[in-house]
């Protein structure tokens, strides 16, 4: 009963921050994506990585193109997740360029496991998509578990990329969610206690 109680708050939850990330203007999605971004570069955690897990956005996600070419303009090696088909497992494959993307998985831009390289567990950061992120880097995603499978095994730092407008006080989580290190959103940023 708690179970389905907890389930039903959770896509409630997701419904409430859909509605609130699509009534952001495309404008304002691009100001906000380019603060998030000029955030994260001047950051220590992403200039003094030489490995970054980046995600390719999509739809009104907070906008990752930019971060992508960025890291592989300053030499950093670039991962982006492969989805493994019938499972809810992603690898890291490294990529060049964003030539070496196809549509894959839910139609998110993926790299070519069978022309890419996979990601060797070297020392990262990974950047997370959600849809919200409470103040403790707890994070609500799409709810595949995607993320929180592959953040369980992950020892470099995790950075929550989200709208302002999408932190939430308090998410309902499970004992398997994972927090992320830090967040950056268009207005702040915050290093999260573990």
């Amino acid at each position: 009963m708690l179970k389905n109680t907890v389930k039903t708050c959770k896509n409630s939850l997701r419904k409430k921050y859909k509605a609130i990330r699509s009534n952001i203007g495309e404008n304002k999605r691009r100001e906000y994506s380019r603060k998030i971004a000029e955030v994260l570069f001047a950051s220590e955690l992403y200039q003094s990585a030489d490995t970054v897990l980046a995600y390719a956005s999509i739809g009104d996600e907070v906008e990752t193109f930019s971060i992508i070419n960025n890291a592989l303009e300053n030499r950093k090696k670039v991962a982006l997740p492969y989805c493994i088909p019938n499972t809810s497992l992603m690898e890291f494959y490294y990529i060049n360029s964003i030539s070496d993307l196809k549509k894959g998985s839910f139609g998110v831009s993926e790299p070519d496991p069978d022309s890419c390289e996979k990601y060797d567990g070297e020392k990262a950061i990974i950047l997370v998509p959600a849809l919200a992120f409470d103040i403790k880097g707890y994070r609500m995603g799409y709810g595949k578990g995607y993320y929180d499978r592959f953040l369980s095994k992950f020892t470099g730092n995790s950075i929550g990329l989200c709208y302002s407008k999408c932190i939430s006080r308090c998410i309902f989580r499970n004992w398997y969610d994972k927090q992320v290190d830090c967040i950056i959103t268009d207005n702040f940023t915050k290093f999260v206690a573990k």
